[in-house]
Formats: structure tokens, sequence, C-alpha cells
């Protein structure tokens, strides 16, 4: 009985670990400090305990232990829901909106972590298990330990988002109009008829176009919701010079049918053209915005071979 409890512990503690690897306050504020945090990280604990347990539960046949397995998998699907809603409950507060896109993938993130908490700790157990049948308690400890580390750090490294500037070249343009129409390179982003407003955007604005790498990055940047991200990023990163009511300064993306390139308008408080290029480089590509029309050719290629 000892050994489970001290298996369990240690158990614990590393599915913890993992997740608070994977716990960041960034730029975004979100989690915020301290209260949101906390919460994520109670919720981790108990993620982790759930994952420690069950191993020696099920070598105890204490089979109805293990089924809190299944429970907790399905209250953690309920803290996708709360972050969405939580999240979609701000949106009204904010001067450019993240977008549902954006929401999602953040409410799926804070599900997924949850998952790898439990995970990390339910794997040492196991771990831990197998590997004394060829080595002593306290080898088989270390080795555990050392296997679960490798495994949170691929883990770590597998759910990052990828980045805008991995699919895209982005470039500073001018801002010119045609009349009342404000153009990024060929692109007529909005239709301006106040004179004063007309003239704050031509001498404030920053016209900036990204240039798909690839015919998936075309595809992937088309998506509404991967727009509406870069312009929420951009906005929390550089400021922006609008307030409520003042719909001629709200940023825009519009893409180029013909040649799949996006054009976008920002009036920013940052007028450093580096860190405006930054700042929508390392954009996260949403994952509900991934799209690879490049494994349909290639498969069409195979079937034509055939």
């Amino acid at each position: 009985m000892h050994e489970f409890v001290v298996v369990s512990i240690i158990a614990s503690v590393v599915g913890l670990l993992a997740r608070l690897i994977m716990l960041r306050s960034d730029y975004r504020q979100y989690p915020s400090s301290p209260h949101s945090i906390l919460s994520h990280i109670v919720m981790a604990a108990i993620a982790s305990v759930l994952g420690a347990v069950a191993v020696p539960a099920f070598l105890e046949k204490q089979y109805t232990a293990v089924t809190f397995l299944t429970l907790a998998a399905t209250q953690f699907r309920e803290i996708r829901s709360v972050e969405r809603e939580s999240l979609q409950s701000l949106e009204e507060t904010e001067l450019v909106e993240r977008g549902q896109a954006y929401i999602e993938d953040t409410a799926k993130k804070f599900e997924s972590r949850n998952y790898v908490a439990m995970a990390s700790s339910f794997g040492y157990s196991v771990l831990y298990y197998l590997s004394k049948l060829y080595l002593n308690e306290r080898l088989s400890m270390l080795v555990s330990v050392v296997l679960i580390c490798a495994f949170i750090c691929f883990l770590y490294y597998y759910m990052r988002s990828g980045r805008i500037e991995q699919i895209a070249k982005i470039e500073i343009k001018e801002v010119k109009n045609n009349g009342p129409l404000i153009i990024v390179d060929d692109v007529v982003l909005v239709n301006i008829g106040n004179k004063k407003s007309q003239q704050i955007v031509l001498e404030n604005a920053v016209g900036i176009v990204l240039t798909p790498k690839d015919k998936d990055a075309e595809v992937t940047l088309s998506n509404l919701g991967q727009r509406q991200a870069i312009l929420s990023n951009c906005s929390i990163q550089l400021g922006i010079k609008k307030d409520v009511d003042e719909p001629d300064f709200t940023p825009l993306a519009r893409r180029n049918p013909q040649t799949g390139k996006i054009a976008i308008l920002l009036l920013c408080m940052e007028n450093d053209k580096d860190i405006i290029i930054n700042s929508v480089a390392h954009t996260p590509i949403l994952e509900s915005a991934k799209r690879k029309p490049s494994l349909f050719y290639k498969n069409l290629k195979k079937d034509k071979k055939v």
C-alpha cells in the first residue's frame, strides 16, 4: 500500500508539472492571473490524481475506481464549453473581436491540456510498474521520470501552433486611395465617404500584404477566422487608433481572389515597421483554419498512376 501511495504522489506531481509547463499568461492575458490560472491549476491537479491512481487501482482489482477516468474525460469536455462561453461573453468588450474560430481554438487547447496532465501521470504509473519487472524500485522511478519527461517534451512541441510567418511572406505596403476607396496593393479594403476620416486613414494607417508560400497557405489564409485572428492579435500587441462607434478605423483584411494575397489595413499605435511585421508573423495558425489541398492533388496523381 505504501508503494502505491508513493507512486501515485509522484505521478500526480509529474502530471501537474506537465500542465504547468503549458500554462502561460502572455500578451493576451488569458488565462488572467491569478483567478483563471488558479482554476486551471486545480483542474490539472484533479486530472493528474485521477491518472495517477488508475494503475494502482487496477492492480488492486478496484475496477470501479478506474471508471472515474471515463467520468473525468466527460467532465473535462465541459471545460471547452466553459472557456468558450467565457470568451464569447468578453467579445462585446473588445474593440477588435477575436472571432469564433479563435475562441474555439483557445477552448480546445485548454481542454486538451488537462488530458496532457492525466496522460502524463497515467503514463508514469504504467512505466513504473512495467520497468519494475526488470529493475529495482529506485531505478524504476528514475527511468519512468526520464521517459515521461521525454514524452511531455514531445507533446509540448507537437501541440505548439504554427505561425503566420511559416506560411506567408509579410510585407509593408503603401496605403492609397481612389476617391473614397482605400486601397492596399491593388486590393480595395473599404469605402470611406467622410473626408476627415479618409485623411486620417491615409496619414496613419499601415498597409500589410501576406503572400502565401504555397497552395495550402493560400487556402488557410482565405479562412475568415484566421484573418480575424490576425487582426485581433495585431490590435492587442500594437494598440489601435479607434474607439467605440468609429467604424471607419476598424482593422480590415481582404483577399485578392486572383492572387490569393491578403491585404490588411491597420491604424495602430506602434509605428515601427519591424514590430508590426513581427506582430503579424507571430499570430498562431488556427487548427480550424488549416487546410491541405496539396494532399488532394498528391492523391489524385497517385490514382492516375494506378
